[in-house]
């Protein structure tokens, strides 16, 4: 096992990776949302679908994913923090004297520490 906080790469590359995938799925969705928060007109575009539709007429996927990069260079390193600093709390909590035993107690705790 590990002590103290070592940290292994594959939990930091673990969070990267997820960072990555769940920016790719959420992405079109925050652009839809963002485009309904800057509307100055109340119900031009009708619902989110309505919005959505006519976004991805006029321009297609790209429009949906438009800025993404700068999405990018957050939500990977940020993703990366959280698991390392999850993996490095549970194990510390985990070898504690009061926390010995109770695996879920430390999971939980490291959970809401990361």
């Amino acid at each position: 096992g590990r002590s103290g906080f070592a940290v292994e790469t594959p939990a930091m590359l673990a969070g990267a990776s997820a960072g990555v995938v769940a920016r790719l799925l959420c992405h079109p969705v925050d652009t839809i949302k963002a485009k309904l928060q800057v509307s100055t007109e109340r119900g031009a575009h009708g619902s989110f679908t309505g919005l959505a539709r006519k976004v991805y007429v006029t321009e297609g996927v790209p429009g949906l994913y438009r800025g993404i990069g700068v999405a990018f260079f957050g939500s990977a390193p940020a993703a990366c923090l959280y698991f390392a600093g999850y993996e490095a709390m549970r194990d510390y909590l985990r070898g504690r004297g009061e926390l010995k035993g109770t695996p879920f107690v430390a999971d939980f705790v490291a959970g809401g520490g990361a």
